[in-house]
């Protein structure tokens, strides 16, 4: 599992690793089995660069946690960009560890999208970047395992 770091306000541990799945390399749910070959996509991203938010949103059919997970890959290599291309607008389940040891999934409820945007701006921090970013809506918040 490849290591990244946070310290967001709304993620007071601080994240140390993200990995996620699409909803297809899955046989079961509960317990979560993967079909064969299949196994986590592990992803380093910059420090302070890791957001998880999650809001609850009360509706008639008694709410919903609108879910947000983002990072920026840095010094995007093409055969990256491939691999994470391939992915794209996918339905995934996303864990995350924080630097206390606890780690949370999401998804489970309600696959996250994955989302991108490639950064090639004029400021250093944009030449070479990827951003990669988890969305959606859950039936719950994200489980800690």
């Amino acid at each position: 599992m490849e290591i990244i770091t946070n310290t967001q306000d709304d993620n007071l541990g601080g994240l140390s690793s993200l990995r996620f799945a699409p909803d297809y390399f899955f046989s079961s749910f509960n317990p979560i089995t993967f079909y064969s070959g299949c196994d986590w996509i592990s992803v380093e991203c910059t420090t302070e660069s890791i957001v998880f938010t999650e809001k609850t949103v009360d509706d008639d059919n008694n709410g919903y946690q609108d879910t947000l997970i983002a990072g920026v890959v840095p010094m995007i290599r093409p055969e990256v960009h491939t691999i994470l291309n391939k992915y794209r607008r996918q339905r995934c389940i996303i864990e995350c560890e924080d630097q206390n040891g606890y780690k949370r999934r999401a998804g489970i409820t309600g696959r996250l999208n994955l989302l991108d945007a490639n950064n090639s701006g004029t400021a250093v921090a944009d030449l070479n970047s990827y951003t990669i970013t988890f969305a959606g809506q859950q039936l719950q918040p994200a489980i800690f395992i």
